[in-house]
């Protein structure tokens, strides 16, 4: 993946923040204890943060478990050689909701899993993330640019 020289974003505090970010970035803390920088930088708009934290909330409640969701998610972040992404759902699925290491090692290293569903769920997700990813990049960039001249 290609590296960025500058950022067009940088993270912004809760004291830093569009008066309309703040809340959502108060819920944040409050839910996580940390506000996460990618979260940080999307609340530089608050339609992106608004629209990001829609698409996880309907992620969250669809049918696959916490567990799963976060296999899914290192996946994606593996395929799209995200560190950032990859180093945050690894240490979730561990960390915060047990998941074994042999089966994150497995997902970082392209390897079946002992679980059959996880093992039909992550090879599903790194395949189809390329062009979801891109696709939502594109999303999230015309997004942005519009709600930045919307707020203008």
């Amino acid at each position: 993946m290609g590296s960025v020289t500058s950022p067009l974003f940088t993270p912004v505090t809760i004291a830093t923040a569009p008066e309309a970010s703040k809340p959502l970035l108060e819920n944040i803390k409050r839910s996580l204890g940390f506000i996460p920088n990618m979260m940080a930088t999307f609340a530089n708009n608050p339609i992106v943060l608004q629209g990001y934290l829609a698409l996880e909330d309907v992620f969250e409640r669809g049918s696959f478990t916490p567990k799963e969701r976060q296999i899914i998610l290192l996946a994606a972040s593996v395929e799209n050689d995200c560190s950032y992404c990859t180093a945050a759902h690894s240490t979730i699925a561990q960390s915060f909701l047990y998941t074994s290491s042999e089966i994150v090692a497995a997902v970082l290293n392209g390897q079946p899993v002992p679980d059959a569903k996880l093992n039909a769920l992550w090879p599903w997700s790194r395949k189809s993330s390329v062009n979801a990813a891109m696709s939502k990049i594109k999303l999230f960039r015309s997004s942005l640019q519009l709600a930045t001249r919307r707020s203008r």
